[in-house]
């Protein structure tokens, strides 16, 4: 018996931030770094874009301070 194994892909493709988004998103950030669950929320309705990917673009902001 052979098992084949799939890689399940996901549906969604990758979003790319339009000048605007970012501009939107960078001028949020500088006004506080540290976001709630409902600025993160509104910024998604926003913008267009998912609780997710709202979340990781501020994750991925923050990280780039760090450095």
């Amino acid at each position: 018996m052979i098992i084949e194994h799939k890689r399940i892909l996901s549906q969604s493709k990758r979003f790319l931030k339009s000048n605007d988004v970012r501009q939107v998103l960078e001028n949020e950030y500088i006004k506080s770094q540290k976001w709630d669950y409902e600025k993160k929320c509104d910024l998604a309705i926003l913008l267009g874009m998912t609780f997710q990917q709202v979340s990781k673009w501020n994750w991925d902001r923050k990280k780039r301070d760090q450095r």
